[in-house]
């Protein structure tokens, strides 16, 4: 929630839309969904 309303309130700073911001939201879940895969799958291997 907190990362949310920190992209809310940067993307009104800068006049980013709402679709653009939810956009860049879903992106950045995105990514971080995959690098957690990746360091789970590594700490996986050195077990």
């Amino acid at each position: 929630m907190a990362r949310r309303n920190v992209l809310s309130s940067m993307a009104q700073r800068h006049g980013i839309s709402k679709p653009t911001l939810n956009t860049l939201d879903a992106t950045i879940l995105k990514k971080n969904n995959v690098a957690n895969l990746i360091l789970d799958d590594e700490e996986d291997e050195d077990n």
